[in-house]
């Protein structure tokens, strides 16, 4: 339900006032989503989005997960290669217990 505010501002009960806790709230499902799948799901831009992310990560919120070795010799030969290419480069981001909390998860 999308209720009008008294000066003409819509506003949706369902999504987050702060989009900082939306983007942690989206991030607790546990659904892999690439960046842009993010910024879709937050009507934002991508790189809104990934401000947001870097945000959350210097708060402590997020920690960053790399699967391969800095330098990508790790992903040589790797069956998986490519889908760490669709996650932003071999970056994937995961609440920790400070963001999970936040988000409402615990």
């Amino acid at each position: 339900m999308v209720r009008t505010s008294p000066e003409g501002a819509r506003h949706d009960p369902d999504r987050s006032e702060d989009p900082l806790r939306g983007l942690l709230a989206l991030l607790a499902q546990a659904k892999v989503r690439t960046l842009d799948e993010l910024a879709g799901a937050m009507d934002a831009d991508a790189g809104l989005v990934a401000q947001m992310l870097d945000l959350l990560h210097r708060g402590g919120y997020l920690q960053e997960t790399r699967f391969c070795d800095a330098e990508g010799q790790g992903c040589a030969g790797c069956p998986s290669a490519g889908l760490c290419r669709v996650m932003h480069e071999g970056r994937v981001w995961a609440l920790t217990d400070k963001g999970l909390r936040a988000a409402g998860a615990r």
